[in-house]
């Protein structure tokens, strides 16, 4: 800072001095140019000095800019068309989101046409399309995402396959998705997206053979993983039926069933239900017995009363057993006066069923005293039990005015 003040205050006295110096004597210039010369005081030719330099400064600047311009212009052009493109992308994702699906795609395609990264926006293009239901224009984008982009094969294909799963076209659906898990046997998308197809096409054997690999993805939980193999053996046992196959086919398909599973009521269930119509019910009768033993449940217990096992009477005690520790189980009350019944128990029978009745009161409870009180020449009491089971049946009926006189029997 000092020197600086020192470098100042030396100019402005050599300045004052010159000043002084030609305010005393202003002295010439003589410029000698061939046989011409020209004569002019020392102060003239300092102002066109410094002139000509500002002059040639001034030239020097135009020239620059003008050599620089083509690059100025061409950069105002391209940060002009990423500000148009920065909005159209907006407002494309705001239209798309919001189900403008025409506008989106007008949009979206533009943004598509300049950008070094077009896939995301030819792929939202087909997806307004679609939502549009214009076909030819889904596929002409599709088509122009996977030209796009390298390796973009799984995301048009997933794309595809979405919108196709939609539509119901689940023979199209399920061809893409192999050409996807050619590329990534493993992809998420793609094997949630065929356990939807096998589940609407009801491919059940192909969809059971999906579990290692939905395990080995990782795209479910266990908890998930197994309510998705519940649904899917119990579709197997029941093909089963449906294909009136044997025994022995129905054992196959139950053989298929993890071991961890076997327990699941759902599962005994179709297993039991598929055994009995076959005909061999006391293997449906084991199965139920064993799956009751380890895990109680309402409605395999309400199946093991219509099971006629080669021993009623067998039934009859194992069930009076339970009874102990359920006697407020409805549904074991009705299978104890189903196996009464089948013991030729009557009176033991109504008793069971009337128990039943009281803890709830279900159409099928109704019925079954309606046929035993028939039987036993209770006709009255068996229509009474009828009107109450249908009235149960039909739930809750308006109330209107009813004639008053009474139909006698």
């Amino acid at each position: 800072m000092r020197r600086l003040f020192v470098g100042i205050l030396i100019a402005l006295t050599i300045g004052a001095v010159f000043v002084w110096s030609v305010s005393a004597d202003p002295g010439y210039v003589l410029i000698a140019w061939g046989s011409k010369t020209i004569e002019m005081s020392v102060w003239t030719a300092i102002i066109m000095f410094f002139t000509s330099g500002w002059l040639l400064y001034i030239a020097v600047r135009v020239w620059r800019r003008t050599w620089h311009f083509p690059r100025f212009l061409g950069g105002w052009f391209d940060s002009r068309n990423l500000r148009l493109n920065h909005s159209r992308t907006t407002r494309g994702m705001i239209a798309f989101i919001e189900g403008h699906w025409r506008r989106a795609r007008k949009l979206l395609v533009k943004v598509a046409e300049g950008s070094d990264s077009p896939l995301l926006y030819y792929l939202m293009a087909a997806r307004s399309s679609h939502q549009l239901g214009e076909t030819k224009e889904m596929e002409y984008y599709l088509r122009r995402a996977a030209e796009s982009t390298d390796g973009a094969d799984i995301a048009v294909g997933l794309t595809q396959a979405e919108m196709q799963l939609a539509d119901g076209q689940l023979e199209q659906c399920l061809a893409t998705l192999i050409r996807v898990r050619a590329v990534s046997a493993e992809h998420p998308g793609a094997l949630k997206l065929l356990v939807a197809v096998y589940r609407g096409l009801g491919d059940w054997e192909q969809l059971r053979q999906l579990f290692p690999d939905l395990r080995s993805a990782g795209m479910l939980s266990e908890a998930d993983l197994a309510h998705l193999q519940v649904e899917v053996y119990t579709q197997v046992i029941d093909a089963t039926v449906a294909k009136e196959a044997g025994i022995a086919d129905i054992e196959q398909s139950w053989q298929l069933v993890p071991k961890t599973l076997r327990s699941n009521p759902a599962l005994v269930n179709a297993y039991a239900n598929a055994l009995i119509n076959v005909g061999s019910f006391d293997k449906a009768e084991a199965a139920l017995h064993s799956a009751l033993r380890k895990n109680w449940d309402e409605e395999l217990i309400r199946l093991y009363g219509l099971v006629p096992g080669s021993n009623p009477q067998k039934q009859l005690i194992v069930c009076e057993a339970w009874l102990r520790e359920r006697n407020n189980s409805a549904p074991l009350l009705l299978t104890l006066g189903r196996l009464s019944l089948a013991n030729e128990l009557w009176g033991k029978a109504r008793d069971y069923f009337e128990a039943s009745l009281s803890f709830n009161a279900t159409t099928e409870v109704y019925a079954e005293l309606a046929r035993l009180t028939a039987h036993l020449g209770e006709a009255d009491r068996s229509v009474s039990y009828l009107q109450q089971g249908l009235l149960n049946a039909t739930h809750q009926l308006p109330k209107l005015p009813m004639p008053q006189k009474t139909i006698k029997s």
